[in-house]
Protein backbone atom coordinates (compact mmCIF):
# COMPACT_ATOMS: atom_id res chain seq x y z
CA UNK A 1 0.00 0.00 0.00
CA UNK A 2 2.86 2.46 0.74
CA UNK A 3 4.23 2.29 -2.81
CA UNK A 4 0.78 2.80 -4.27
CA UNK A 5 0.11 5.76 -1.95
CA UNK A 6 3.41 7.34 -2.97
CA UNK A 7 2.62 6.74 -6.65
CA UNK A 8 -0.65 8.65 -6.36
CA UNK A 9 1.05 11.40 -4.36
CA UNK A 10 3.76 11.84 -7.01
CA UNK A 11 1.18 11.68 -9.81
CA UNK A 12 -0.71 14.52 -8.18
CA UNK A 13 2.44 16.67 -8.15
CA UNK A 14 3.86 15.93 -11.59
CA UNK A 15 3.78 18.19 -14.66
CA UNK A 16 3.97 15.37 -17.20
CA UNK A 17 2.80 11.77 -16.98
CA UNK A 18 4.17 9.30 -19.53
CA UNK A 19 2.22 6.06 -19.92
CA UNK A 20 4.31 3.51 -21.79
CA UNK A 21 2.82 0.27 -23.06
CA UNK A 22 -0.04 0.01 -20.58
CA UNK A 23 -3.62 -0.88 -21.40
CA UNK A 24 -4.71 1.20 -18.36
CA UNK A 25 -7.34 -1.34 -17.35
CA UNK A 26 -5.82 -2.90 -14.21
CA UNK A 27 -6.84 -0.99 -11.10
CA UNK A 28 -5.76 0.69 -8.93
CA UNK A 29 -2.64 1.45 -10.99
CA UNK A 30 -4.74 2.46 -14.00
CA UNK A 31 -6.01 5.44 -12.01
CA UNK A 32 -2.55 6.92 -11.46
CA UNK A 33 -2.45 8.73 -14.84
CA UNK A 34 -6.03 9.92 -14.31
CA UNK A 35 -4.96 11.47 -11.00
CA UNK A 36 -2.08 13.28 -12.70
CA UNK A 37 -4.38 14.66 -15.41
CA UNK A 38 -6.98 15.84 -12.88
CA UNK A 39 -4.23 17.69 -11.01
CA UNK A 40 -3.17 19.52 -14.18
CA UNK A 41 -0.40 17.36 -15.63
CA UNK A 42 -0.01 16.76 -19.35
CA UNK A 43 -0.72 13.12 -20.23
CA UNK A 44 1.18 11.30 -22.98
CA UNK A 45 0.27 7.69 -23.81
CA UNK A 46 2.53 5.56 -26.01
CA UNK A 47 1.07 2.13 -26.68
CA UNK A 48 -0.14 0.09 -29.62
CA UNK A 49 -3.52 -0.58 -28.06
CA UNK A 50 -6.48 1.59 -27.15
CA UNK A 51 -6.86 2.69 -23.54
CA UNK A 52 -9.75 4.17 -21.56
CA UNK A 53 -7.77 7.44 -21.28
CA UNK A 54 -7.04 7.96 -25.00
CA UNK A 55 -9.62 10.76 -25.28
CA UNK A 56 -8.22 12.42 -22.15
CA UNK A 57 -4.57 12.29 -23.22
CA UNK A 58 -2.83 15.41 -24.48
CA UNK A 59 -0.91 13.17 -26.89
CA UNK A 60 -1.56 9.55 -27.90
CA UNK A 61 1.02 7.73 -30.00
CA UNK A 62 0.11 4.30 -31.33
CA UNK A 63 3.56 2.96 -32.16
CA UNK A 64 6.50 1.08 -30.70
CA UNK A 65 7.76 2.54 -27.42
CA UNK A 66 11.39 1.95 -28.36
CA UNK A 67 11.12 3.52 -31.79
CA UNK A 68 9.09 6.47 -30.50
CA UNK A 69 11.45 7.28 -27.64
CA UNK A 70 14.53 6.78 -29.82
CA UNK A 71 13.15 9.26 -32.35
CA UNK A 72 12.27 11.72 -29.60
CA UNK A 73 15.74 11.51 -28.06
CA UNK A 74 17.44 11.78 -31.44
CA UNK A 75 15.35 14.80 -32.43
CA UNK A 76 15.91 16.51 -29.09
CA UNK A 77 19.70 16.14 -29.35
CA UNK A 78 19.62 17.76 -32.79
CA UNK A 79 17.62 20.71 -31.48
CA UNK A 80 19.35 21.05 -28.13
CA UNK A 81 21.49 24.09 -27.54
CA UNK A 82 24.78 24.32 -25.61
CA UNK A 83 24.89 22.40 -22.34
Amino acid sequence: PYVLEQSFKMAGACDLMLVLGSSLVVEPAASIPRTAKIQGAKLVIITRSETPLDDTADLKIEDSIGETLSKALFDSTLKAGPR
